[in-house]
């Protein structure tokens, strides 16, 4: 299956509140009715100083043809129309994806979640990463994360090169009931030098919404 993540940021001019009630409303709606995605959420990001987008799409397609074509010239009119371009910065730094489900616990709507951004050192080959992140540094998040109470779902999405590069070599997704649970997992990890193969950009921190289940 296809997954598609899509962070978005604000236009100059647009406060956060605008954007997000907007993108929660009827950008939602729309995009759940018209695109007809297997599974959609949105993720509205807190705005702390220094964080790069306002929230995040994440869209899982069977048909990935399908999905390429409706996320892109071939969106619906009523998507299309519906006023939210208006809003965000364009174009959008859209990431196609192969998910990689850590630990598959609950994801109930509005949770705290974070995701966290990583790029690739410029040094270190595609395949190496990956192989380094799948093999050494998901498991070491994971099991932190099996130890944690209220620490519940750990997911990594690495991006595909798609129809263009893209903008980050993938991303990671946890939930948790707040923010204490966050922490008393970031204190259970162990050190695994995973900042040698790659730059976490940022970390960012929001609540998750279902478009479609």
């Amino acid at each position: 299956m296809l997954k598609i993540a899509v962070p978005v940021r604000r236009r100059a001019g647009v406060t956060h509140e605008e954007l997000a009630a907007h993108w929660l409303g009827p950008h939602r709606r729309g995009v759940a009715a018209h695109m007809r995605p297997d599974h959609y959420r949105v993720t509205i990001f807190e705005q702390r100083e220094g964080t790069p987008y306002d929230g995040m799409a994440t869209l899982w397609f069977r048909d990935a043809e399908r999905g390429r074509h409706v996320l892109g010239r071939g969106a619906p009119e009523p998507v299309r129309q519906d006023g939210f371009v208006e809003l965000v910065e364009t174009p959008f730094d859209q990431l196609e994806c192969v998910e990689h489900v850590l630990v598959d616990g609950p994801r109930p709507e509005g949770a705290l979640k974070l995701v966290g951004l990583v790029r690739r050192r410029p040094e270190v080959t595609p395949d190496t990463l990956y192989r380094e992140w799948r093999e050494v540094h998901a498991p070491n998040v994971a099991r932190a994360l099996e130890a944690t109470a209220g620490a519940h779902r750990y997911a990594v999405s690495f991006a595909t090169e798609g129809r263009r590069e893209p903008a980050y070599a993938g991303f990671a997704e946890l939930w948790y009931d707040d923010a204490a649970a966050s922490r008393a997992h970031a204190e259970k990890l162990a050190e695994d030098g995973f900042e040698r193969f790659a730059d976490t950009v940022a970390m960012l921190v929001g609540r998750e919404h279902v478009g479609v289940p």
